[in-house]
C-alpha cells in the first residue's frame, strides 16, 4: 500500500505531532486501518483491510518510531508477514 499526498492542518506544530502519535487518531486515518495496539514504548501492532478489487484480507502488520526528533521528524519502520505461497 502506497500512501502519498499533502495537506495544510491549522494547526501547531505541537497538537499536529500529538494527533500523529495518538493511536485513536491514527486508527481513523490510515486506510483500511481496524485496529491499533501500542505494544511498546514506540511500537505499534495494527490490523489492516487490504487487497485487490474484491477480493480483501486483514493482515497484521507491526511498526516502530525508531528516531525520533520531537516535534520536527518521526521516521517509521514496519514489517508485514509474508503472504503464503498458493
Amino acid at each position: 500500500m502506497k500512501i502519498s499526498g499533502e495537506a495544510s492542518l491549522a494547526a501547531g506544530v505541537a497538537d499536529v505531532y500529538a494527533a500523529l502519535n495518538d493511536p485513536a487518531v491514527l486508527v481513523r486515518t490510515i486506510p483500511g486501518c481496524q485496529r491499533l495496539q501500542q505494544v511498546g514504548t514506540d511500537s505499534y501492532k495494527a490490523t489492516i483491510m487490504a487487497g485487490v478489487a474484491s477480493i480483501k484480507a486483514p493482515s497484521t502488520v507491526t511498526c516502530a518510531l525508531p528516531t525520533r526528533t520531537h516535534p520536527i521528524r518521526s521516521p517509521c519502520t514496519r514489517r508485514a508477514p509474508a503472504c503464503p505461497a498458493r
